[in-house]
């Protein structure tokens, strides 16, 4: 099988706006894969750091959870919550 090359004449003006689209191409890629980096937060939090975090007691997090404010989870003997139902659980004050 014989292999040919061919060549193609493109205009100035359109050589341009390929090198324009690929270049905003390529940011754009930078700006998708800098938007892709996972959270520096994990999804689920241990029952300790959560109340340190909102920086209230033990006693108090097991209160809202028995009260179903918070969902817990658990995996063996930890106690984890999940951080969105953390934030969902926040009301905002008027």
């Amino acid at each position: 099988m014989q292999t040919q090359t061919l060549q193609i004449q493109i205009p100035e003006s359109l050589s341009l706006k390929v090198d324009s689209l690929l270049q905003k191409v390529e940011t754009l890629e930078q700006s998708l894969s800098l938007q892709k980096t996972p959270a520096a937060e994990p999804n689920y939090i241990p029952r300790l750091k959560l109340a340190e975090r909102l920086q209230i007691s033990i006693g108090t997090l097991h209160n809202w959870t028995s009260k179903g404010i918070l969902k817990a989870h658990q995996i063996g003997g930890k106690i984890y919550y999940k951080l969105d139902d953390v934030n969902a659980a926040m009301v905002e004050l008027k």
